[in-house]
């Protein structure tokens, strides 16, 4: 029975010293990142920082978060952001952000906050820690912008899984319940017909192809570049109003996006009406697409496509704007 005892208790001392190497570990990677970044014209702040969790767990506690790049045009300041790890398997990373996180760029900002805005991460065991698999969910979220507009949401989940074939393809899911939007839009929609100011379901299912796999260096190199969207199912039901999308897009050189997306609406002049009140297009422009629509509608049905090339949208053979500007570049 001795030798059970010492086995027990030299386990015990060989655990916890690597729990404590382990969380001094966790401490000095971030106090390192945070130094490294404000040498590199960052703001890079935070109240305080612990790891706490022994003897399973590395749980990483931040508070007062203070995140803003060198150029002044993102920033991010957090209430609280919690990192939770279990000690035998680090690379499954359990997120939490507690309070108010306020997101900004060179237009304004956005607060976020939720009753519970929680996430988690799965990293392949490699040094480039290639992301594996991404969820992030919300309950009663909200969203209010320097820019005067607010928004809700009852429920959120948004995943991300790499494709186990094409490690430089990703699954995106996303899906809201019971959504609003700024009221005065909301209340707009409803004197035209609409029956409903809560739009029940946004759902969405896509393929994103990148140039190269999401991992550690993303965080300072940013996303790769892609090269194909494969857009499964796009769906929003709103009252009298449902939009169903599909389609495939991929970059065109020149800046913009080519491709192609198919439309099925029922009640399609109430989503119009959404558009017309949120499109930067001009007014000529909505009125041409509206013309051609009502030539491709059977009353309140619509089905059409939407076609980009060569920096130009068309319905049919007729352009209707400009195509999407690739967003990244």
């Amino acid at each position: 029975m001795r030798w059970f005892v010492r086995l027990v208790f030299i386990a015990g001392i060989g655990w916890s010293g690597y729990w404590f190497v382990g969380a001094n570990g966790q401490e000095k990677i971030y106090a390192e990142w945070m130094e490294t970044n404000r040498a590199n014209g960052w703001i890079a702040d935070s109240a305080t920082m612990n790891v706490t969790g022994f003897p399973n767990r590395f749980d990483t506690i931040i508070e007062q978060l203070d995140l803003q790049g060198p150029d002044g045009d993102w920033g991010w300041q957090a209430d609280g952001f919690q990192i939770y790890a279990l000690s035998y398997q680090p690379n499954h990373i359990i997120l939490a952000w507690p309070g108010k996180q306020v997101f900004s760029n060179a237009q304004g900002s956005v607060t976020l906050e939720g009753t519970e805005l929680r996430g988690s991460i799965e990293l392949a065991g490699n040094t480039d820690l290639t992301l594996e698999r991404l969820r992030i969910e919300a309950t009663d979220l909200s969203a209010i912008s320097s820019l005067g507009w607010s928004s809700f949401a009852k429920s959120t989940n948004l995943a991300l899984f790499q494709d186990t074939e094409i490690p430089t393809r990703y699954r995106l899911g996303v899906d809201f319940t019971d959504v609003t939007f700024p009221s005065e839009f909301m209340a707009a929609l409803v004197q035209l017909g609409q029956n409903s100011d809560v739009i029940s379901k946004i759902q969405a299912s896509a393929y994103i192809s990148f140039t190269d796999e999401i991992d550690r260096n993303t965080i300072i190199t940013g996303l790769p570049n892609w090269d194909l969207v494969e857009l499964e199912m796009f769906e929003v039901n709103w009252g009298r109003a449902n939009l169903t999308v599909t389609g495939e897009l991929t970059p065109a050189a020149n800046g913009y996006i080519d491709g192609r997306i198919d439309f099925s609406v029922n009640n399609w002049k109430m989503l119009f009406e959404a558009l017309r009140q949120t499109s930067p297009m001009s007014p000529t422009e909505l009125a041409f697409i509206e013309t051609a629509l009502i030539g491709l509608s059977q009353g309140s049905r619509l089905e059409f496509s939407l076609r980009f090339d060569n920096g130009k949208s068309y319905i049919g053979p007729f352009a209707v704007g400009s195509a999407p500007v690739n967003p990244i570049n």
